[in-house]
Parts: C-alpha cells; sequence; structure tokens
C-alpha cells in the first residue's frame, strides 16, 4: 500500500487493479508497469542501487504451452509482459526503504 501511496501521482507508473469485488490480498510482489522497463530498471539498478525482478513470464511464450497449443501472439498480454517490474518488497523491510525505493522509481521513470 505505501509504494502506491507513494507513487499515485507519478502517470508514468500504473499498478495492477484490484478486482472490484471484496477481497483481501496477501501481496508478496510490489509489481508496477512502466513504459521503459529497461531503462527504468538500469537507471534504479545504476543510480539508484536499487534491484528490480522481473516475475510473471507470458505463459503463451513458455515452451511447454509452445508445444502443446503451438505459436500464438497474445499482443494484451505481451504489451504488459515488456513493462512490468517488480520493486523490492521483502520482510523487514522499513517504511523508509520504501520510500527511498518509490523517490528512486519517480525520477527513474521521468529520466
Amino acid at each position: 500500500r505505501r509504494y502506491r501511496e507513494a507513487l499515485a501521482d507519478v502517470e508514468e507508473v500504473r499498478f495492477p487493479e484490484d478486482p472490484p469485488w471484496e477481497h483481501t490480498h496477501a501481496r508478496h510482489l510490489a509489481v508496477v508497469m512502466v513504459e521503459d522497463r529497461e531503462r527504468t530498471a538500469a537507471a534504479l539498478r545504476d543510480d539508484w542501487n536499487v534491484d528490480t525482478g522481473l516475475h510473471f513470464p507470458l505463459c503463451h511464450e513458455l515452451t511447454y504451452y509452445r508445444r502443446k497449443y503451438g505459436e500464438r501472439s497474445l499482443p494484451a498480454a505481451e504489451e504488459a509482459g515488456r513493462r512490468i517490474l517488480s520493486l523490492p518488497l521483502f520482510p523487514g523491510m522499513s517504511d523508509e526503504d520504501i520510500d527511498y525505493v518509490a523517490a528512486a522509481v519517480r525520477e527513474a521513470v521521468k529520466a
């Protein structure tokens, strides 16, 4: 929640939408969508010493699914897959740590 609040006004950063129904979410990843994932990840790493992750490979691009169903083009999934980036989130991460990463993201997406 802290990342969402800290980056709410940054147009270049989008968060996955929560479903419209009542739910509880055990967030174990802090996934954002940015315009240029590679450039943003590099700026975070090189300029701010912030590591990021790439999670959620596209299922239709995995070998098993390609063999079973053949090659397919899923443009919306592919676009999302090119833009998602996982920010640091781990037990023991302080509010100050999250604030630091959020400030770094704010700068990195505008670089």
